[in-house]
């Protein structure tokens, strides 16, 4: 079995929420009389991969900032409302993104986003229109309908990006945006029973915004759940500047799809409108110490999704479900490196006909599948760091006073990568590995100048310098035939195209990556796999793939798994099409 570490992780999401209006920062949603609270928000910003978003564009109550290299970015003394705040996320490439929260408390708020890219893999011309379909959803669009941004007509081709997000997935709480609250025609806050969404995005091939023209439509549809009775069913789409899905028009059902007129493009969605109550809580475990970065999904009678969160710094949690209706209200976590959630508390709550304090619901945890870590973070100056975080595995908790105490909820047996970075010089520590399940006292972790992950490559007569940080592993996988293969990759995104690089070659050793050189190809051992290739993220086609014929890696620093493994490489690799040869060369450090 292939061990693997990848460099991507993930964390951190917003908690269900409650509503507002046209004016998020003045509204008092319900009539309810809001509270502001000073307090921190700490956030990340990943995309489908889990890989870190830099360079996202954060604003929030006028306060604006930008995610670290890390996709991490903070907030610090920024006023929240008790009942209603919206967080927007934008950056060139990405479906546009918003996360829904509230807190009344002046603890540290945890947002997640999971950013989607934008892929253009459809087009239409403008004159003639056309009928464009994905899995999940389709959209019809009229002859001469589309506009730029200042109104102007368009004519020629019509790139189209489309994604859906299914009423089924585990991610409708960190890549839907909002949190399923949705606000009525007559500016009633209700919550929602959700059955699927699509957002749409239009330009030209230069890269131009488009939209629907001013009194024409397009035909949306969405395909609709089995058994989905359309006299309740309403369509509307999400309005990033309050942070609320406003309703649109009742949906009507053709076949097995709900069909809606648009008007605009940006997120649309399909779902049963609810009136709500409020429920608030504090999850503790059982020696009453907060559990947080846990996930929250709350399901309805018929197992429909109806509201999404995440536990804050201090365990609290706050949110708009359901009135009168049993309801699933259940905790998750999926930040051990597991292909599927961790479930770690369920219960069936309600129902409840008015707002409801839960008090603290407490959850035994213990060393069978918990992964805890703790310790003490210092800078080059052996100071405290006050504004850094630890990632332990794809989890990311963040640091304040130097301390850390990081847990996550793991699957099996294998260890789990930890790293601490202080972003105020973007420096990390040593990467480690870590026994899971069971507890780890680091003591004292010094975050000062270790370089973080990286393999290079590049390329004289192609002019090509590459620095790959996504995606990073070093690898072996001992066969039948007493050859252990060894090998290392990674990936990386420029100017739309994705390169991915993969040297795997053979040696009759033990299962650790020994210091010296090997020669791979005719003139050493032989090659197994495809090693660097070139792709349109647009089109996910190949545009250049170069075949291995000779190459050499050399290994400066090597050992086993848990090991940070350094060395340098060359590629003879022969184009595809061409059949030129062109030379490769480069370094990596990689933690094994």
């Amino acid at each position: 079995m292939i061990k693997k570490i990848q460099m991507a992780c993930i964390v951190l999401l917003t908690l269900i929420t409650i509503g507002c209006q046209k004016d998020s920062t003045e509204f008092t949603p319900d009539g309810n009389q809001s509270q502001f609270v000073t307090a921190n928000i700490f956030g990340v910003v990943l995309d489908e991969n889990d890989d870190p978003v830099e360079n996202a564009e954060i604003s929030y109550r006028g306060n604006q900032t930008i995610s670290d290299k890390n996709g991490v970015y903070t907030l610090n003394g920024v006023n929240i409302d008790s009942d209603h705040n919206v967080l927007n996320i934008s950056k060139d490439g990405y479906h546009l993104h918003s996360r829904t929260f509230r807190s009344k408390s002046d603890n540290t708020v945890q947002l997640r986003s999971e950013m989607i890219r934008l892929e253009f893999q459809q087009s239409f011309q403008s004159s003639a229109g056309g009928t464009l379909v994905v899995e999940g959803a389709s959209v019809e669009f009229v002859a001469n309908s589309i506009v730029t941004e200042s109104g102007d007509e368009y004519q020629g081709e019509v790139k189209v990006a489309m994604t859906y997000i299914s009423d089924d997935t585990d991610k409708i709480a960190t890549r839907l945006p909002g949190d399923l609250s949705t606000i009525t025609k007559d500016d009633q806050i209700q919550s929602q029973e959700f059955y699927g969404a699509v957002s749409v995005v239009l330009q030209s091939p230069d890269g131009q915004k488009l939209q629907i023209k001013d009194g024409s439509t397009a035909i949306l549809k969405i395909s609709a759940p089995d058994g989905l009775n359309a006299s309740n069913t309403n369509a509307g789409w999400f309005d990033h500047s309050i942070g609320l899905w406003q309703e649109e028009s009742a949906g009507t059902l053709v076949g097995g799809d709900v069909v809606v007129e648009v008007s605009h493009f940006t997120w649309w969605h399909i779902y049963k409108s609810i009136p709500h109550i409020i429920i608030s809580g504090r999850v503790v475990d059982q020696n009453g110490t907060a559990i947080t970065n846990k996930y929250i999904h709350v399901f309805n009678e018929d197992g429909y999704v109806v509201s999404t969160g995440i536990l804050n710094a201090d365990g609290t949690f706050g949110g708009l479900v359901p009135a009168d209706m049993n309801l699933t209200f259940e905790i998750y976590d999926y930040s051990g490196g597991c292909d599927f959630p961790q479930w770690i508390y369920s219960d069936v709550i309600g129902p409840y006909s008015q707002d409801t304090q839960l008090g603290d619901i407490t959850i035994t945890l213990d060393g069978t599948t918990l992964c805890t870590v703790t310790g003490t973070a210092v800078d080059c100056d052996g100071n405290s760091i006050t504004d850094g975080f630890v990632r332990l595995a794809n989890s990311y908790h963040q640091i304040t006073d130097g301390s850390f105490n990081a847990s996550i909820v793991v699957c099996d047996n294998d260890p789990v990568r930890f790293v601490a970075v202080d972003r105020s010089s973007q420096l990390s520590s040593d990467a480690v590995m870590v026994d899971a399940p069971g507890l780890t006292d680091l003591s004292t972790v010094s975050v000062c100048g270790n370089q973080a992950d990286f393999l290079t490559v590049n390329c004289t007569d192609l002019n090509m310098e590459l620095t790959m940080l996504e995606n990073l592993q070093m690898f072996y996988d001992s066969n039948p035939s007493d050859f252990n293969y060894f090998g290392f990759g990674g990936s990386t995104i420029d100017n739309d195209l994705r390169y991915d690089f993969f040297m795997l070659y053979q040696l009759p050793t033990a299962t650790t990556f020994e210091e010296g050189e090997y020669l791979i190809g005719p003139d050493g051992s032989p090659v197994t796999e495809f090693a660097f290739a070139v792709s349109d993220t647009a089109t996910n086609t190949f545009v250049n793939q170069f075949i291995l014929e000779t190459g050499s890696v050399t290994i400066t620093s090597g050992g086993g798994e848990g090991d940070v493994i350094k060395g340098s490489y060359t590629y003879n690799g022969r184009h595809s099409i061409t059949g030129i040869l062109y030379n490769f060369y480069g370094e990596f450090q990689i933690l094994y």
